[in-house]
């Protein structure tokens, strides 16, 4: 594995350098654990691997959960990780754990990947848009939709991207292509924890610029409480609405 004075480097810097949205990822083969920060702070947040997020074939049994259970983590709504909290003069302890617990319930041999981002958090909430879904989920009437498409259009999105800032599709719908968008960055990381690529986009520019691709749906927060799945009629009304150009 990795020295373990690295990952404890790693670890330090968090509450050293950056800024309020400081993270590293600890990756063993499939399995990770991610740590939050903030430059100044006086805690690391710490969240693991649950199973949904292995994969079917990963050998995580539940005697292997009670493991990481008993290291003090626990399920925290609305997250699916499991966490816990140290404080950030603990980064030995931290260090040690974390390698311990990779070898133990997630059986990992070998060396470690250590990535680390260093800056300040998205600020992107959208607590209008959030209220606009839950009134259209109630009412489901011609006015609470043109409701939602209204703070839909004002609103600013979090959308996943690859290597080279285009969009990521994320699934299929038939031949065409899915495409996932969060209304912020706790939404992304329910159903990403480890994704560090995304883009943030005003939901003028968004929807006509999908059109541009082979797009067939557009999930809002999936994983999340709230959210939905917008069709490619739909993304055309809302980019006839909008009338912006391009971003991609």
């Amino acid at each position: 594995m990795s020295d373990l004075s690295d990952l404890q480097h790693a670890l330090e810097r968090l509450t050293r350098e950056g800024g309020s949205g400081n993270r590293l990822v600890v990756r063993g083969g499939r399995a990770w654990f991610v740590f939050h920060a903030a430059k100044g702070g006086s805690e690391i947040r710490s969240e693991a691997a649950a199973k949904q997020y292995l994969g079917k074939d990963f050998p995580l049994s539940l005697n292997d959960v009670g493991l990481i259970r008993r290291a003090g983590f626990a399920q925290v709504s609305p997250f699916k990780t499991l966490q816990r909290v140290d404080a950030a003069d603990r980064c030995a302890l931290i260090a040690a754990r974390t390698q311990e617990l990779l070898s133990t319930a997630y059986k990992h041999e070998g060396d470690l990947k250590l990535e680390i981002t260093l800056g300040d958090r998205d600020s992107t909430e959208n607590k209008n848009l959030l209220e606009a879904i839950r009134g259209a989920a109630g009412k489901r009437t011609p006015e609470a939709r043109n409701s939602l498409y209204r703070a839909m259009l004002r609103s600013t999105f979090l959308l996943r991207v690859d290597a080279e800032g285009l969009p990521l599709a994320v699934g299929k719908l038939q031949s065409w292509d899915v495409f996932a968008a969060f209304t912020s960055l706790d939404a992304l990381r329910i159903y990403a924890p480890t994704v560090d690529a995304f883009r943030t986009l005003p939901g003028r520019q968004l929807f006509p610029s999908l059109l541009d691709l082979k797009v067939g749906s557009l999930l809002i927060d999936p994983g999340g409480r709230l959210g939905g799945e917008l069709y490619r009629n739909e993304l055309e009304t809302l980019a006839r609405a909008a009338r912006p150009t391009r971003s991609f």
